[in-house]
């Protein structure tokens, strides 16, 4: 992707919603990216009318994805007429990817308004997506690729993670308090939350001294799984008058590709690249 300059005054975050559940048995994943919807626009003054352009993943998926042509689905069960969809899956990345993707059809002229949603009710159905393998995530069979070297084993989701973040220690020198100091961190901040799942404080001893689950993760450094919902809505900055709070400027953002297959993973190369070309781009 070629350099994009002059985004500093391109596009912002006008409007954001949390949904407060953590468990939704009474709600499906469509009610739940319908409130939050709903809440990040009038968080953003502004209406449904304004939304022309709309992002929502479409994962057909045990992970608990709102399923192909959620996008397409999204605009109806939402009565939204936007002029541009995107329903691109790229994992748990995707969100952040549809706000790249959000600034650069602005700065084309596409639309003025986007909408950024998700809904999930993984908890609520017991989906344990830490422990599913690939193909289970994808509902397809096209991973591992023909020169696979890690999938081919049967890996899960978090024994993947695991062998990462052994090589990550290996080669970099982190211990397992340093990783535990993490875990920490994100609790301490879910603190501040009052709708955080977990608030209770969290010490470097009692990640270490939970379960492990896949070397060297213990059950502490692994995400929680949980129902839930948020949205964003990225605008203009024509918009910006119209809208009700301080907007937040998006400056630049960066990407990169990690290779999955043939021995070559490394999240830690990849994400020094990312952070490099979101910086430049600034």
């Amino acid at each position: 992707m070629a350099r994009m300059t002059g985004l500093s005054n391109v596009a912002a975050i006008v409007g954001a919603y949390e949904h407060p559940t953590r468990f939704a048995p009474d709600k499906s994943e469509w009610q739940l990216l319908a409130e939050a919807s709903r809440g990040a626009i009038e968080d953003a003054g502004l209406t449904p009318k304004h939304i022309d352009a709309l992002f929502v993943p479409a994962t057909a998926s045990e992970g608990g994805y709102l399923g192909t042509c959620a996008a397409i689905m999204a605009a109806d069960y939402l009565n939204l007429q936007p002029k541009f969809i995107d329903e691109t899956d790229v994992g748990g990345a995707s969100l952040g990817y549809y706000v790249n993707r959000a600034v650069m059809g602005i700065h084309a002229g596409a639309f003025r308004c986007a909408l950024i949603a998700y809904g999930a009710t993984t908890r609520s159905r017991q989906i344990n997506v830490g422990t599913l393998t690939y193909n289970q995530l994808s509902q397809t069979e096209c991973i591992p690729i023909p020169d696979a070297f890690e999938q081919i084993y049967g890996t899960t989701v978090t024994s993947f993670m695991g062998l990462m973040a052994q090589r990550y220690m290996h080669t970099r020198g982190l211990t397992s308090e340093h990783l535990a100091a993490v875990a920490v961190t994100m609790r301490d901040h879910a603190r501040l939350n009052p709708d955080a799942m977990r608030r209770d404080p969290l010490t470097v001893d009692d990640v270490l001294a939970s379960p492990m689950i896949a070397t060297p993760l213990h059950k502490y450094d692994c995400c929680i799984i949980s129902d839930g919902a948020g949205a964003i809505v990225v605008a203009s900055k024509d918009l910006i008058p119209e809208t009700r709070k301080r907007p937040v400027w998006i400056r630049g953002f960066g990407e990169s590709v990690m290779h999955h297959g043939g021995g070559h993973t490394d999240w830690s190369e990849e994400s020094r690249l990312m952070v490099k070309r979101a910086c430049d781009q600034a």
